[in-house]
């Protein structure tokens, strides 16, 4: 697997369309949901994404629109929705017509009962891979190209009187402007099983194979432990390789939850893991 986070780096590339007077604002917070004055009401932001590595067809294993608060917010409820542009590069957006011209994804994932937000704290959406992957399977998608995540209330309006959340424009502040994270995977991995098993004496030991459940020797190995949590945190403990015939070890752990991950030359990427509580079997 490959990771990347890509953040609006441009004023004019995260706007907010609104309901009421004032449609169309280019320079106010990256905000979400409903407010009381007659001024705004409904709101939903867009923000354009640019130079997105990622190849066409590519399979998206995860994806997250990351926000970071701009104000104290506790109203509730907050009821929004994340969609994209489907277009296979996306432009700025330069006018509430503009704006609602263009076509979304029919792939669109509630963001709802969101909770109380502190000024300057980041808060992640709900996975909107199926957002993403509707994007980059487009037959024009080219990596690097760019793409416009929409966010907020202003179409169903279903929020309730004053319940919004407000995060940080390029305007006001472009250290803290929205960021788009992906994890996808590279096409033409090798997938290796690294079940283990372990003993009393605390170690791992398993055996690196390949789709077909044969050995596989000679193969990277990292073991990570499992951090408690949600969703849990991972932390690097050790490295190393399997023998010629797909044997490896890891000894002096401590009774905790691990998993392992493995490559091989040829395919050069993190591939899928399996995990065990370390416990005499």
């Amino acid at each position: 697997m490959a990771s990347g986070t890509w953040q609006i780096n441009a004023d004019l590339d995260d706007v907010r369309r609104q309901s009421g007077s004032s449609p169309f604002n280019t320079t106010q917070g990256f905000s979400g949901g409903q407010y009381s004055g007659a001024a705004y009401k409904f709101m939903t932001s867009a923000g354009r994404f640019t130079n997105i590595t990622i190849p066409q067809g590519t399979p998206i294993v995860s994806a997250f629109l990351k926000v970071n608060a701009e104000a104290n917010r506790t109203e509730n409820t907050v009821r929004t929705k994340i969609d994209g542009e489907d277009v296979d590069t996306a432009t700025q957006i330069t006018s509430a017509g503009n704006f609602d011209g263009r076509a979304r994804t029919a792939a669109k994932v509630n963001w709802d009962g969101i909770g109380n937000w502190a000024a300057g704290n980041w808060y992640t959406s709900p996975d909107i891979k199926t957002v993403i992957q509707e994007i980059i399977d487009r037959g024009g998608w080219s990596s690097g190209n760019a793409i416009n995540i929409f966010w907020g209330d202003f179409e169903d309006q279903r929020s309730d009187v004053n319940a919004r959340r407000d995060g940080t424009s390029h305007d006001s502040n472009p250290g803290n402007a929205a960021k788009l994270e992906i994890t996808w995977s590279v096409p033409g991995s090798q997938d290796l099983v690294c079940g283990f098993n372990v003993d009393d004496t605390h170690s791992v030991t398993g055996i690196t194979k390949d789709n077909a459940g044969n050995r596989l020797g000679n193969c990277e190995i990292a073991l990570f432990r499992v951090e408690a949590g949600t969703p849990p945190t991972y932390s690097f403990i050790a490295s190393g390789m399997s023998d010629a015939l797909g044997d490896y070890t890891f000894t002096g752990l401590t009774k905790r939850r691990f998993f392992v991950r493995a490559q091989k030359d040829g395919a050069p990427n993190l591939f899928d893991t399996t995990d065990n509580e370390l416990e005499p079997v």
